[in-house]
């Protein structure tokens, strides 16, 4: 089994967040996430990886990311940015 282990993946707007963009993540309690933090009003998403993350946790947790956007008028796209370091 490989293990990525104790990295980051960080979620960014391309554009820059406005405050009704919201990143998340649809479970944060899947294998291998340490925390979560960020996401709301434009900001960054951080997912902190647990120090035995496998190589499959974290495809996996990049698979549950979604955008949602609060705004009941927004009807653009948004570009994101995913940096696993």
């Amino acid at each position: 089994m490989s293990q990525f282990g104790a990295g980051t993946i960080t979620v960014s707007l391309d554009d820059g967040g406005q405050s009704f963009d919201q990143l998340t993540i649809t479970d944060g309690s899947l294998a291998g996430i340490a925390s979560v933090s960020g996401g709301t009003n434009g900001n960054d998403l951080v997912v902190q990886l647990s120090p035995t993350a496998t190589t499959a946790q974290v495809a996996t947790i990049v698979e549950a990311l979604r955008y949602n956007s609060s705004s009941d008028t927004f009807g653009g796209a948004r570009d994101m940015t995913v940096t696993l370091s």
